[in-house]
């Protein structure tokens, strides 16, 4: 209908790992004030996603093995702080998080990037990877919030004075779109830092994915075109 050559996806690993997000994204909030249940959702977050990562990464065995050695610790991080959520245990945590992450997020990358035609795994991963960088800056802000107190405030009066998971979820993702809602601020000058170079990573993240996939149509069609002029 729109031109568009979506070819047979072979494998799902792309659409397993944004369902997962997505739902991640969806159902944490409903966990909310209901004491350790509120875990819940980032201990499968920090189950499910690594495993996804580590499948995704199979297809080629350095990626795999980092993969492997990123996901492993996380995962046991991840039920510890469940049962003690002690300071150095959930900085050890935030700390693999964002390696975690960050790498995670570059093997989605280079999923879609080696992909020379438009097909299902840039669409899709293209969008995991979005939200994968969200979340990658999520835990930088949950690791200098905890590290640096007072990092962040409320710009109006609530209730709450201190942020939780789901508040530096939220921060992180405003700042990851550029909508500046305001409610929270950052103080510091590292949140500050960090926000700006997510705000950045933002806009260009959108400039080039949308770059590449109008050039690859272009492409397409342009060859599509010339084709049509041969068999004539």
């Amino acid at each position: 209908m729109f031109g568009f050559n979506i070819k047979k996806l072979p494998n799902f690993r792309l659409l397993y790992l944004l369902i997962a997000i997505l739902v991640l994204l969806v159902v944490y909030p409903f966990f909310i004030n209901n004491g350790n249940l509120s875990l819940i959702p980032l201990i499968l977050m920090d189950l499910v996603i690594p495993f996804i990562a580590v499948y995704i990464a199979a297809d080629h065995k350095a990626n795999l093995f980092v993969a492997t050695a990123l996901a492993v610790p996380l995962v046991i991080l991840s039920w510890l702080t469940f049962f003690d959520p002690s300071q150095i245990l959930m900085i050890l945590q935030y700390i693999f998080g964002i390696i975690f992450y960050a790498f995670s997020t570059y093997l989605v990358l280079h999923q879609i990037i080696k992909k020379d035609v438009i097909t299902f795994d840039i669409i899709v991963g293209s969008i995991a990877a979005y939200l994968m960088i969200g979340l990658t800056w999520t835990s930088i802000y949950a690791l200098i919030a905890m590290l640096v107190p007072d990092s962040f405030k409320f710009s109006v009066e609530f209730a709450q004075t201190s942020l939780d998971q789901i508040d530096f979820i939220y921060y992180s993702f405003v700042t990851l779109t550029n909508l500046g809602y305001g409610d929270i601020v950052p103080t510091s000058h590292y949140t500050r830092a960090f926000s700006i170079i997510e705000s950045v990573a933002g806009v260009m993240f959108t400039a080039i994915v949308v770059g590449r996939v109008i050039g690859l149509y272009v492409a397409e069609k342009g060859h599509s075109i010339f084709q049509e002029v041969l068999n004539k």
